[in-house]
């Protein structure tokens, strides 16, 4: 799986070059030919709680609740992108 295309979301504010902090992304992954949205949140520890750096509309915390999921989630790095984040692909719909 290569995911491409990330582009932050959900971000209202901006650098001094006018790019908004890429904390949430989202992209497009291909899987065995199926085409799905990657959303990523970037992520840190705190006092060993697993959050969001900055997610303005509670991605993270929603993916959490509907997985129901103990302990921390697996983490990757993006090229380009500083920091670990927590990836999940949702299908395209037809």
């Amino acid at each position: 799986m290569e995911p491409y295309d990330w582009t932050p979301i959900d971000n209202e504010a901006e650098d001094d070059n006018g790019i908004p902090p890429d904390d949430v992304m989202l992209g497009t992954a291909e899987v065995l030919g199926t085409l799905f949205h990657a959303q990523a949140v970037r992520v840190e520890d705190i006092d060993g709680l697993q959050t969001a750096t900055l997610d303005p509309l509670n991605r993270f915390l929603e993916f959490c609740i509907f997985d129901e999921a103990e302990g921390h989630y697996a983490t990757v790095e993006i090229d380009g992108h500083a920091g670990e984040y927590v990836v999940w692909l949702v299908p395209y719909s037809n």
